[in-house]
């Protein structure tokens, strides 16, 4: 989705009779992308991952990430990026203590993976270009569909 603005200037005072009013147009992309696979599931556990990527540059060095993995009823999320809680209260809130705790809604923009659960309290996995540690931000498993990866 892309969100078009147009901008004139609002007064044409102290401009020369010559000059010529500034009009341009902005155009900024502002992407929501929903992510209802997830919806609904229930946090079950939460563990360290490990991924091995062969790294793309002229060595061939094996790229090793610790990730978090987050299970579900209905499938898996690894993270790899750096990744938050947040509480509408602003309490400290662990990972761990989102176990039992179901998914109300999800999407993923160019900045986050957003993933929000009961009570309003979510977990935001930074999909800024200086966050990556690897080729991906997240992966999602399901456990019947297609694998999803956040990139």
């Amino acid at each position: 989705m892309y969100e078009l603005f147009e901008a004139q200037p609002g007064s044409q005072k102290g401009l020369r009779k010559s000059a010529q009013p500034l009009t341009f147009t902005l155009c900024v992309e502002n992407k929501v992308e929903p992510f209802k696979q997830i919806e609904g599931a229930v946090l079950e556990s939460i563990s360290t991952s490990e991924a091995t990527y062969v790294d793309v540059g002229d060595k061939n060095e094996l790229l090793k990430i610790k990730g978090c993995s987050l299970d579900f009823d209905l499938g898996q999320l690894v993270v790899e990026n750096s990744f938050i809680v947040v509480s509408p209260k602003q309490e400290n809130i662990a990972v761990q203590q989102l176990v039992g705790l179901k998914v109300k809604s999800a999407h993923s923009t160019n900045e986050e993976l957003r993933i929000i659960f009961e009570f309003g309290v979510y977990i935001s996995v930074s999909m800024k270009d200086k966050d990556y540690v690897g080729p991906e931000a997240a992966s999602y498993s399901p456990k019947q569909g297609n694998i999803i990866v956040f990139n």
